[in-house]
C-alpha cells in the first residue's frame, strides 16, 4: 500500500520483459481508469521465451490476499514500459480498490 492513500502498488514478481498486450497490434490488457477484477490479465512477462498472463490473482496466491477477490480496482498509474526489461520488485502500476458503491455504479447498475 502506498503511505497515506487507498491505492495499492503492483510490482514486478520477477525479471524479464514486461507486455501491456499480447500482441503490438492488440490494445492493452488494461488502461489508465479501468475498472477491472482480479482475474482480469493485466500484462504479460516474458522470460526464457516463455509468455506468462499476469493478473491481481496471482499474487494472491504467493501468500496473504493483497488484493481481495470481492473488490474491483481501478488502474490509476501504467509505469513500466510494454518491451522493456523489468526486475523483481520493479513498479509496474497502481491501483485502486473500488467502493462497493462504486462498483455499482461502474457496473452500470446505479441508475
Amino acid at each position: 500500500q502506498i503511505e497515506n492513500s487507498d491505492e495499492l502498488r503492483v510490482l514486478s514478481p520477477r525479471s524479464g520483459v514486461f507486455y501491456v498486450s499480447p500482441t503490438p497490434d492488440d490494445p492493452p490488457f488494461v488502461q489508465v481508469g479501468d475498472v477491472f477484477n482480479v482475474n482480469q490479465p493485466l500484462y504479460l512477462l516474458e522470460a526464457m521465451k516463455v509468455f506468462e498472463n499476469l493478473s491481481l490473482a496471482d499474487y494472491n496466491n504467493a501468500g496473504p490476499e493483497l488484493f481481495p477477490a470481492d473488490h474491483q480496482f481501478t488502474i490509476t498509474h501504467v509505469l513500466a514500459e510494454s518491451g522493456r526489461t523489468v526486475n523483481q520488485g520493479d513498479l509496474l502500476f497502481i491501483v485502486r480498490p473500488i467502493a462497493k458503491k462504486e462498483q455499482v455504479a461502474a457496473a452500470g447498475g446505479g441508475r
